[in-house]
């Protein structure tokens, strides 16, 4: 390991030994496969993953984690998996009360650790003869589940297209909501003491050739977006390939996961009764979507920028809102030289952008008329300022990002891959520091002139690698009420 993870070119790469490795394994078992994971105390995080969280990885992240929804094969229900956790002084951790060493051979669902959970078909279909669900059965589950074959498609649609591509790749779908989005983090720190680690994230899993495919996507809703939070749905899909080097899927299956998730998660909604009470609604009625935009409305302030006549006229509340943000300020001219190539909140990253602009006076800095602009010397002998197609990410709050950097979720964003970031503010300033990250204000003192592209607010540096350039739209707004 001291070699994978060296920084000198010239080191000895490790000879290959005869090994001595001989585990108990091998005594009581004539064929199968055995592997053990050693980490030493530079390797082993400081706080404890801890039995359950490494089941989690094992069933989640490996092949141990055998998904078919349709049918079990032989072999699989005759495979044995055990789990043994020895710790550095040789103390064999025992696995909690409610379980043993043998782990079961198939992925992990949310209703297998959360409780109480209901199977919402067999609810519904125990009181089909009723009016409405008894009042016993209410405001009772901490989430709800349900389970849908091709047979049951048809009544999450009617939708021709969808439904022959569901046939088509014969799909499997399973879903759980939860009565409130914080579901996630609960299970979370019972899994390990770290709070960054992100076992559960709530979303949809891909599943193809029995195994889980790519990272888990955010789901887009039309309307009542915190519901996307407290659902986490699998779609099994047959003779579907994905992009293995980008983790992503074609836009058909992407439209088709999405729209499906949409209407499961409206299905849940609508049957929310049974989920245990939380402080504020679910959204999904005429109603609580009036009562939520109106609220967002009023708390939301006008943006007034002197003599720009802007479509955009409240402060941002959300990250959407901030994407949205951003666009106007492209198409009003007002950020100058941005040309995006794609936003998809399907993607590991927001989207890609690349940079164009000339050498022209009028995007020169100047410290009343141009608080935006860029110094005429950093303009190259080329006289045009460009960039290929970069990552871009957006954030409401620009802390959430180095939240993000620090986790160690598997799903986890890298500082390198990213070019471009847009948020709104800059958020707990602690976070930067406490986490090794230095984020320079170019809108102070003589900073301006460090400014490489038009509109750039902020360079956020982690161990002296380049800068992510950073456009955090308030101080932007700010800049233009001054000139």
């Amino acid at each position: 390991m001291s070699w994978v993870l060296s920084k000198d070119p010239n080191e000895e790469a490790p000879k290959v030994k005869p090994s001595s490795y001989n585990p108990s394994f091998y005594a009581t078992h004539k064929t199968g496969t055995t592997f053990e994971v050693q980490l030493d105390s530079q390797q082993l995080h400081k706080k404890n993953v801890g039995w359950s969280g490494w089941e989690f990885v094992l069933r989640n992240y490996t092949a141990i984690g055998f998904m078919s929804m349709s049918s079990t094969p032989e072999w699989v229900k005759n495979t044995k998996v055990n789990l043994t956790i020895v710790d550095r002084h040789g103390v064999e951790i025992q696995p909690p009360q409610n379980k043993s060493s043998q782990l079961e051979f198939s992925y992990q669902l949310p209703s297998e650790v959360i409780s109480p959970v209901v199977k919402l078909k067999d609810l519904l279909d125990k009181y089909k003869d009723r009016a409405s669900i008894p009042k016993s059965e209410t405001n009772k589950y901490a989430g709800m589940y349900q389970e849908w074959k091709i047979t049951d498609l048809e009544s999450l649609t009617d939708d021709a297209t969808l439904l022959s591509f569901a046939k088509q790749h014969n799909v499997n779908i399973y879903g759980f909501f939860s009565h409130t989005a914080k579901i996630w983090k609960e299970v979370n720190e019972k899994l390990s003491s770290d709070k960054r680690r992100k076992f559960w994230r709530p979303g949809i899993q891909v599943v193809t050739e029995n195994m889980p495919t790519g990272r888990v996507i955010d789901i887009d809703l039309n309307y009542g977006g915190g519901n996307k939070d407290r659902a986490f749905i699998v779609i099994e899909l047959n003779d579907v390939r994905p992009d293995y080097g980008r983790k992503i899927f074609g836009d058909d299956v992407t439209n088709f996961v999405q729209t499906i998730a949409s209407k499961i998660v409206s299905h849940f909604v609508i049957n929310r009764e049974v989920l245990k009470s939380t402080k504020k609604p679910h959204g999904g009625t005429d109603s609580e979507q009036q009562f939520n935009a109106d609220l967002r409305i009023e708390s939301a302030r006008e943006l007034n920028i002197l003599d720009i006549d802007l479509p955009f006229e409240k402060e941002p509340q959300f990250e959407q809102d901030v994407v949205g943000l951003f666009h106007v300020l492209i198409g009003a001219n007002i950020l100058k030289g941005y040309r995006i190539l794609s936003v998809s909140s399907g993607a590991q990253y927001d989207g890609v952008m690349r940079y164009y602009l000339k050498n022209e006076a009028e995007y020169y800095y100047d410290g009343r008329e141009n608080l935006l602009g860029i110094i005429q010397q950093n303009f190259p002998p080329a006289n045009i300022i460009r960039s290929v197609p970069k990552n871009l990410e957006f954030k409401y709050y620009l802390s959430d990002l180095i939240d993000e950097f620090e986790s160690t979720d598997f799903t986890t964003k890298n500082f390198d891959d990213i070019f471009w970031v847009v948020t709104w503010e800059i958020g707990n300033e602690e976070t930067f520091s406490k986490s090794g990250y230095n984020l320079e204000d170019l809108t102070i003192n003589s900073s301006y002139t460090k400014r490489q592209y038009f509109g750039v607010t902020h360079h956020l540096y982690s161990n002296g690698n380049r800068a992510i350039n950073v456009l955090v739209l308030k101080d932007v707004i700010r800049l233009l009420r001054k000139q």
